[in-house]
Parts: C-alpha cells; sequence; structure tokens
C-alpha cells in the first residue's frame, strides 16, 4: 500500500484551460484586488477525481508499454491517490513495487506512506517510517482502507463496533424500543406530544395557576379561531331534504357569471334513482330544455312548494 504525494499538485492544467481556474484575491480591503490563476488540478472541485485519474490512465498509455504489470495495477487497484496491490510472492512483489516507482516517477508523481505485511519489501525505501502511518488510535495499528481496517503486522482485517450511547434510550436497560428521531429530540419516542413541564417555574401558587389559566384560555382561543372555522357544515349527513318537483323554478349555477346573472329555469321531470332520491331532473328555459343535475340548481322556492299547478 502507498500514498501518492501531492497528487493533484502535481498535474499541470492545460494553458487554454487555466483562466477557468481564476480566483480574486487582496489580503486586505484597502488593497487593489489581484487575479490569481491555479496552474494545477484544485483540491475540492467536483472534477478533480476525474482529472487525477484520466492523468494517471494516459500515463499508462504513454509510458506502459515499458511497465506493462504496474500500469495494470495503476488502471486497476487505484483509488484517488492511494494504491492498494499485492503479488503472490515476494520477488513479484518487489519488481512490481520497483516497477510502479519508475512508471509514476515519469509523471512527476512521488509514493509515500508505504505499508506491507512484510517488512523487507519496504525496508530499502527512503520515505518510510518504522510503523505505518495510522488513523487509529494508539494502541492500535490499522490503517485505514476505503472504510475497512487493515492491520498489516496481521495480515487481517479488522472491525469496530461502538456501543450506542444507553442516554439515546430508556433507563432501563432491559426495555427494547427502537430507536427513533425523537430520542434525539426529548429522549423518547414521538407516539403522543410531549407535556410540558410547569414545575421548574419559580412562581408561587397563585402566579402559578394564573398562568396556567391564561395559557389554557389562549389554547381554546387559538382552537375557535384558526381550527373551528375551517371545519365545513355537513347538514346533508345529519337531515334530508325533500326531493324537488316537478313546476320547482330554479337558478342554473355557472361559475362563468356572476351570480345575479344565473339564468332561471322551471323544472319539468324528475329522474329518481333506485334508493327515490332525485338526483337528475328535466329543466326548461326561455331557450332549450335539457337534463342537468340537482346539485347545480338552486332553487327560488321551498322544495315542497312549485311555481304553478
Amino acid at each position: 500500500m502507498a500514498d501518492m504525494v501531492k497528487m493533484y499538485r502535481a498535474i499541470w492544467i492545460h494553458p487554454d484551460d487555466r483562466p477557468f481556474q481564476s480566483i480574486y484575491w487582496r489580503a486586505s480591503i484597502f488593497d487593489p484586488v489581484q487575479t490569481y490563476q491555479l496552474n494545477t488540478v484544485t483540491y475540492g472541485l467536483t472534477s478533480s477525481p476525474y482529472q487525477a485519474l484520466r492523468t494517471i490512465r494516459q500515463l499508462c498509455i504513454d509510458e506502459g508499454d515499458d511497465f506493462s504489470d504496474a500500469a495494470k495495477i495503476l488502471q486497476r487497484d487505484v483509488f484517488v491517490d492511494d494504491i492498494v496491490t499485492g503479488a503472490d510472492t515476494f520477488e513479484k512483489a518487489d519488481r512490481l513495487k520497483h516497477e510502479i516507482i519508475a512508471l509514476l516517477k515519469r509523471g512527476n508523481f512521488v509514493l509515500s506512506k508505504w505499508a506491507s505485511n512484510d517488512p523487507r519489501l519496504i525496508s530499502d525505501l527512503i520515505d518510510v517510517s518504522p510503523s505505518p502511518v495510522s488513523m487509529a488510535p494508539k494502541d492500535d495499528h490499522a490503517i485505514k482502507i476505503l472504510g475497512l481496517m487493515w492491520n498489516p503486522q496481521l495480515d487481517c482485517f479488522q472491525y469496530k463496533i461502538q456501543k450506542p450511547s444507553p442516554t439515546l434510550t430508556k433507563p432501563d436497560p432491559g426495555e427494547t424500543e427502537y430507536l427513533s428521531p425523537g430520542h434525539f429530540l426529548i429522549g423518547q419516542t414521538l407516539l403522543t406530544p410531549p407535556s410540558p413541564s410547569y414545575e421548574d417555574l419559580k412562581l408561587n401558587t397563585l402566579d402559578r395557576w394564573q398562568f396556567l389559566k391564561r395559557t389554557c384560555e389562549s389554547f381554546w382561543k387559538r382552537w375557535r379561531l384558526e381550527y373551528l372555522s375551517t371545519l365545513q357544515s355537513r347538514a346533508k349527513w345529519t337531515k334530508s331534504n325533500p326531493n324537488i318537483a316537478v313546476g320547482t323554478l330554479v337558478l342554473l349555477k355557472d361559475s362563468n357569471i356572476p351570480v345575479l346573472q344565473w339564468p332561471t329555469a322551471i323544472v319539468e321531470a324528475v329522474h329518481p334513482g333506485k334508493d327515490g332520491a332525485v338526483r337528475v331532473v328535466t329543466l326548461r328555459t326561455f331557450r332549450a330544455t335539457y337534463k342537468r343535475p340537482v346539485a347545480s340548481l338552486v332553487p327560488l322556492l321551498p322544495l315542497n312548494e312549485k311555481a304553478y299547478d
């Protein structure tokens, strides 16, 4: 395993593309603004990993004929700036190491942070510390590789499991309960709205009673003004109206014209359903005769009265 030293800084951007990496800078608000161009691949851009890996691939295409095995490794076992590979024998791994170093050197890339399960393989390298660089705790010799922990001394992968904090669940260790977002907010599930506590208020008995009374009155006031007013009356669910009768004078609803301009009509025939309820009627206006649903009509007389006999 090895790491490319300042991989992005080793890759030059074509001069025609450098204006797209311009930045404005001044050390003080009193200094004039200066324009700088970044000449190498810039860390933090979305395209930077692609540019780096594409450069490595082009290096393998241009110089890979002299180092065929190393070219295959650099196109297969590289993740951004980390090289993680191996070989069946010490001799093959040592030869592969020198090929990779030589091939990358032609692209001005330098390797460091070497680690191996065989210390002899990296003993001749200058940039090697006595123990591999570790991102784990001090008492652990594992190295972090793509989310896994590899211990080069034992040549095995390791995993770490951290026990969840008991403060995120109920105090009773025997209580089995799923971990919900509510535990991070109030320490328990949000099955019911949490009740506010007024015990910590520094008030006497009378002030606390008055405070609770004002809170209740404010709650019911908002309930009445903001919620009850939005409810609709459903009279048709509690009482039944008589069917519209022949001869009833009605208005025809039309959302395209004002209410006072709705045309009038008279019911000439009714069409009751199987349950006896009249939902469709035949109307006659001064222009034509046609059927309309009762829901689109507004009776001008009570439903039990007729405009004529």
